[in-house]
């Protein structure tokens, strides 16, 4: 007897239901308004919408360089402010280059690119300066001395 209370209470639900849902306008209606609100949250998230980004963010510019979303909503390069020791070559002291001649060499403390050739060292027969880095005869990393000797360091 308690089955066929729940089952008729199921059919009579069901009959409910599948009378009220023939006409399907109010819930196609009530779909398109809740993805409409959805589309305004989505909005709302971006402070540039058309771009799917906030300010600051990454984003490819047109020629295709990396860049950032600026507060008119565009894609644009960074402006690097990059400082070296020596402007003229867009280089530091120590890094590699090439010089006149086409050759490797490494920008000099007058910012001239010497080739290895052409460096000169305090200590010529060690091929470095005092102060440098050097490794030790018993395999140890040491420096460069005032004698032009590698000594280990402790």
């Amino acid at each position: 007897m308690k089955y066929k209370i729940i089952i008729l209470l199921f059919v009579f639900g069901f009959s409910f239901v599948g009378t009220g849902c023939k006409d399907r306008s109010d819930i196609i209606d009530l779909i398109k308004g809740v993805k409409k609100e959805k589309e305004k949250e989505d909005e709302k998230k971006f402070d540039c919408p058309e771009l799917g980004l906030n300010f600051e963010e990454a984003c490819e510019t047109r020629n295709g360089k990396r860049g950032y979303v600026n507060e008119d909503c565009d894609c644009v390069e960074r402006e690097r402010e990059e400082k070296f020791d020596c402007p003229r070559l867009g280089k530091n002291k120590g890094d590699l280059c090439k010089t006149e001649s086409g050759n490797w060499g490494r920008v000099n403390e007058d910012c001239d690119c010497i080739a290895k050739e052409e460096e000169k060292f305090d200590c010529p027969e060690l091929e470095k300066n005092k102060g440098d880095y050097c490794v030790t005869k018993d395999r140890k990393r040491g420096k460069v001395n005032d004698d032009c000797e590698c000594e280990g360091i402790r």
